[in-house]
């Protein structure tokens, strides 16, 4: 069992680690694998074993996507394991601010670079993954249930 103390500190971690690999991403348009790998292996030991088959077809999908060259693999290795950490909240928070932030840094390309070219830019995922984290970790303090 991990003590909240732990887990604000695995969460600060990642969430740290995510922040310098949109650096990374934004200036070499390349994340290390050191980088995703540890922050997977940080969720790993988060796992929360609510709403498996949810998070599962999330997975699938997010792979395929990959498959299908929409996101980089450096996203799928981060996203994945990020996903089965979260309560079923934070999972349905984090996807939805995900669309959200990906959309708007593609609309930022398109415009920035035009449709030829934005569309063929290598989009920065870590920084839509970064945002999507924070308001996910904070979801369960911002949207309380009574």
């Amino acid at each position: 069992m991990i003590t909240p103390a732990i887990r604000i500190i695995l969460e600060g971690a990642i969430m740290s680690l995510l922040i310098y690999g949109s650096y990374t991403d934004l200036k070499a348009r390349h994340v290390s694998n050191k980088i995703s790998l540890t922050i997977a292996a940080m969720a790993i030991i988060l796992f929360s074993p609510q709403i498996l088959t949810l998070k599962t077809i999330i997975a699938i999908f997010l792979i395929s996507s990959w498959a299908a060259h929409m996101i980089g693999s450096a996203d799928v290795k981060v996203m994945v394991p990020i996903i089965y950490m979260f309560d079923p909240l934070q999972v349905i928070v984090f996807m939805v601010m995900l669309f959200m932030g990906g959309v708007t840094i593609g609309i930022y390309y398109l415009y920035k670079f035009g449709v030829k070219t934005g569309i063929r830019a290598k989009i920065p995922g870590y920084i839509p993954i970064s945002a999507a984290l924070f308001i996910s970790l904070l979801s369960p303090y911002l949207f309380v249930i009574r």
